[in-house]
Order: C-alpha cells, then structure tokens, then sequence
C-alpha cells in the first residue's frame, strides 16, 4: 500500500500547489507509478487526460534531455499575480531540475506572450544570455531576419504580415479592435505593454447622452454587487442600470448606498418594479445569495453570478469593450444616483 498525502490536507503550500494544479489528486503518486509500471522513454497511454496529472508527473517523474513545454500560462490567467508566481516557481523550482545533462540538455518554450511579466518575460529578466529568442510577431515592426540554416532566410519588412492567406491584414485589424490594443500587442506582437497605468484610460470612455426611451432591440439588466453591512466603514451596495443591445452597453443609472439587508431587499425590489428588467445579476455569495432567495421567491429574473477570477483579471478582460467604444456612459452633465 503506497500513502501519500492529498493536496486536500491543510498543509504547508496547498495554495500554492491548487494553483498550479487545481486536483486533489498527488501528483507524486502518479509519477511513482508511472516509474513502477514504465521504463525510461517508453510510452503512457493517457486515456483521460481531465486535470493533466499525468502529464506533471511524467515531468517530475522522470528526467530528459530535451524538455518542450508547451504554453505554461492561458491568456485569462495572465492578469493573476498569483497563478503568474506559480507557474515561474514550478518552472525554477521543478522544472530546471529534470534535464538528465544540464551541460547539453535543452528546454523549449513554445507560449504567446500574455503578461510582460509572464514565463518568457521572467526568464529575459533572469537570464537573459541563456536564451536563443525566436519572436513572429503578426505584423513586423521592424525590419526582421529569421534565418532558416545557413543557406535560408525569411526577410521581414516593416509592416509584413506572417501568415497573410490566413489572417490578412484586414482580419487582424478585427481581431485588434476586438482584444484592444493591450491584448493584440501582446497575443499578436509577442510584446507586452508594461504593467501599471490606468487599464481603463480616460479616451476611451465614451459619453452621450441616453435616450429617454428604451429601443425595441434593447434589454434592460439590474446588475448588484451587495455588501454585508451599512455601517460607515464598509463597503457600499451598489446596482448598475444598464440598456445592452446592437451599439453596447449603455450605463443609464446608478444606485450606490449602505444598507442594511431588509433595505436593501426593499431597494431591490423597488428597482424592479420600476423598471421591469429583463434580467437581475447578483453575486452569488454572502447576502447575495439571500438576495437571490428573496427575489426568485417573488418569481422575479434573479441570476446568480460567480465570478471566476479576480477584479483586476476580469476588468482585463472587459477593457476592449471601453476601447471600441462598446460602453457608453451618460454625458457629463447627467447625474447618475437613483433614489427610490
């Protein structure tokens, strides 16, 4: 009988380890059976491959001489300090330690650049000399070389596009006005803009005034974010109004207050009788979750919301939609604050 402890204990590191790999499942188990039942450069048959534990273990199971790795960090995690920190420990941490011969072993990295701050953009910072760069960016910046052997060479003029029969310049043109200009530069370019600064900037934000009257194609959604509390050093409940349809998302209203949970199922409940919306958005935690309870029980739209990342990563995510002008404020003389 082999005991192992689970990533489930409440041990030393077991944040740092469901972060990395998000399954109770130790990957040191697989990775001793994978020695016991296999012998060096054999084949595993993976037949449900599901969280990939399999895969780490092969990695810290057995050594090699030539490593790929192969995009360590998905583009919706790249706002996450945390999962970013993970991924560049287990490399330093891991993975440098599984080349059979560090004197001529190799490692491959194969990854879009998503974060200045990502595996490739850590490495550069660490060691810079100790790696052979190979960067295609969609659109060529600069004149650019990529030399084939020595009897070949790809030439790169300034504007070149890499692959114009399947992405012209007209496609990525679409595929920039729909990811931002921070996200293309990246996931296109391979060149990430440096962190920090306003992720929302000011020209993006589009104001006009909003239509009195909702339009046919319109649909109109309640979206709270509820607080525990009302006193005056917590936070503030908040419901945003908004009209969405072919041009955006239109912010019409806003309701921002301290309340305690009766009042603030009273406001809600006010808000919707109000304005009949076509669907109410609440987070589905804390009183929210109550919220959510209350209002289905009164046969209202209520939908509960669990956010899967943090507010910076899902403000990323969104930031496109300011760019291309998607969503649209009230003009700077209207006020935004209901009270009902």
């Amino acid at each position: 009988m082999w005991t192992y402890p689970g990533v489930n204990s409440f041990g030393a590191g077991r944040l740092e380890q469901l972060t990395l790999h998000p399954t109770v499942k130790p990957v040191a188990l697989v990775a001793d059976a994978m020695r016991d039942c296999s012998s060096r450069a054999g084949v595993v048959l993976d037949g449900f491959a599901g969280s990939g534990t399999l895969f780490i273990a092969a990695e810290t199971g057995r050594g090699g001489d030539l490593i790929i790795i192969d995009d360590p960090l998905k583009a919706a995690d790249a706002h996450s300090e945390a999962k970013r920190e993970a991924v560049n420990a287990w490399f330093s941490n891991t993975l440098l330690s599984r080349l059979d011969d560090k004197r001529k072993g190799a490692i491959v990295i194969v990854m879009q650049r998503v974060h200045q701050n990502d595996l490739v953009g850590h490495l550069l910072e660490q060691s810079p000399k100790e790696w052979t760069i190979l960067s295609l960016p969609a659109v060529a910046e600069e004149p650019h070389v990529v030399q084939i052997d020595s009897d070949r060479a790809i030439r790169r003029p300034v504007g070149h596009v890499l692959h114009e029969a399947r992405e012209p310049l007209t496609v990525l043109a679409s595929m920039q006005a729909a990811l931002g200009s921070d996200l293309f530069a990246a996931q296109y370019q391979q060149s990430p803009v440096p962190p920090g600064g306003a992720m929302i900037r000011r020209a993006w934000v589009r104001r006009e005034p909003i239509p009195s009257n909702k339009a046919p194609e319109e649909r109109l959604i309640h979206s709270w974010d509820s607080a525990t509390k009302a006193g005056e050093t917590n936070d503030w409940s908040v419901c945003t109004v908004w009209r969405v349809g072919p041009e955006g998302y239109r912010l019409i209203e806003v309701v921002r207050e301290r309340l305690e949970y009766q009042e603030l199922k009273r406001r809600a409940r006010n808000l919707v009788l109000r304005d009949a919306p076509d669907a109410i958005l609440i987070e589905d935690a804390g009183v929210g979750s109550a919220l959510i309870a209350d209002l289905r029980a009164e046969n209202f739209a209520a939908i509960g919301i669990r956010p899967e990342a943090d507010k910076i990563t899902r403000l990323a995510v969104k930031a496109p939609l300011f760019e291309s002008g998607r969503v649209i404020l009230a003009g700077p003389h209207r006020v935004i604050q209901a009270q009902c």
